[in-house]
């Protein structure tokens, strides 16, 4: 188990940033120590790694939501989650040929 100091300082992310993924439903909820405060496990780790890596992307907060609804599918959803990533490589794709016209 992992505080949220610790997830800062690991992954580099604000414990608001995390706060907020949280109650916004893209990590599920952490367990909480003795005195309430928050424990996030490697499974919870996996998440932020992933929606931080996608913020990097550019990717919306309402896209995320769907990603991780998307992940919680499971494998049966791997059809769906191959399709939602194409549509955003071609939209990162798109904003890089503007840029390179720029």
């Amino acid at each position: 188990m992992y505080s949220i100091g610790e997830i800062e300082a690991m992954l580099g992310v604000s414990a608001a940033a995390l706060r907020y993924y949280e109650k916004e439903g893209m990590i599920p909820e952490g367990a909480r120590d003795e005195q309430g405060r928050r424990e996030y496990k490697a499974e919870q780790i996996e998440y932020i790694q992933v929606i931080l890596m996608l913020r990097r992307t550019g990717m919306s907060v309402d896209e995320l939501k769907n990603v991780v609804k998307i992940i919680e599918k499971g494998d049966e959803a791997k059809g769906e989650r191959v399709v939602f990533m194409l549509e955003h490589k071609k939209k990162i794709e798109e904003q890089i040929a503007v840029l390179i016209c720029i």
